[in-house]
């Protein structure tokens, strides 16, 4: 009769952990593991005067046991966790590292075909340069422009120029029209232009004369170097100018 109590006790005590049975079979089978010791220990008559399973000395390891199991698998979800984070940060790191490689490459490729551009241009003008002054038949020279209100101004500057060899040759190039700025308002005339080739040494000398044998009170005197062209045109510009 004792140990038929005891079994119904037990049983009832399971019963109301049901759920906690079927959501963890190693708790169910420590449950039926302290059945069988509780039939079979002489101590058995101190549950059935208790008349309730909690008084089982098992049952404080398995409220144990069931709290390690849920906070096991609560930092093996924590862990993934943070290995997930980990791994995205290190993603996030590579991509960025492979952007910027990319753009400094892309930077430092423009910057070497600049400076190759660059480095032509200069290799140019140095040997158009060199080429000038390393022909001792030749001198620096350049292209002078001037312009006159008229025909016939431009013909007597022009003569007047010629005459003191103050260049070796003037074109004239009739029929321009010119809009500028003066005293403040736009004025548009028409007018002659002369292009003048002489030496660079006598530009100073040529514009006192333009200066002095124009109409204008503020005549137009422009000059551009010449870099290259036909050494014997060069060396005649030489020859027909004074030194």
């Amino acid at each position: 009769m004792a140990f038929v109590s005891s079994s119904s006790c037990c049983r009832a005590a399971f019963s109301q952990s049901s759920s906690l049975q079927f959501r963890f079979p190693l708790v169910r089978a420590f449950c039926v593991l302290s059945v069988g010791l509780t039939n079979l220990s002489p101590s058995s008559t101190s549950i059935i005067k208790t008349g309730c399973a909690q008084s089982h000395p098992l049952l404080p390891f398995l409220r144990k046991l069931t709290i390690l199991r849920k906070d096991k698998g609560k930092s093996q979800q924590a862990e993934e966790e943070d290995m997930f984070l980990c791994q995205s940060l290190r993603t996030r790191k590579r991509v960025t590292f492979l952007v910027l490689m990319t753009m400094m490459m892309m930077m430092s490729w423009r910057f070497i075909i600049t400076m190759s551009k660059f480095n032509s241009q200069s290799s140019a003008k140095a040997i158009q340069s060199t080429r000038m002054e390393g022909n001792a038949s030749t001198v620096p020279s350049i292209v002078v422009y001037v312009t006159v209100p008229n025909k016939e101004a431009g013909k007597k500057l022009a003569g007047s120029i010629i005459k003191e060899k103050l260049a070796a040759c003037v074109n004239r190039v009739p029929g321009i029209e010119s809009v500028y700025w003066w005293e403040g308002e736009i004025q548009t005339d028409s007018e002659e232009l002369l292009i003048i080739k002489t030496r660079e040494s006598l530009l100073e000398a040529l514009t006192e004369h333009v200066k002095a044998n124009h109409e204008y009170d503020l005549p137009e005197v422009i000059s551009m170097p010449i870099t290259g062209g036909n050494i014997k045109y060069l060396e005649w510009i030489k020859s027909s100018t004074r030194d």
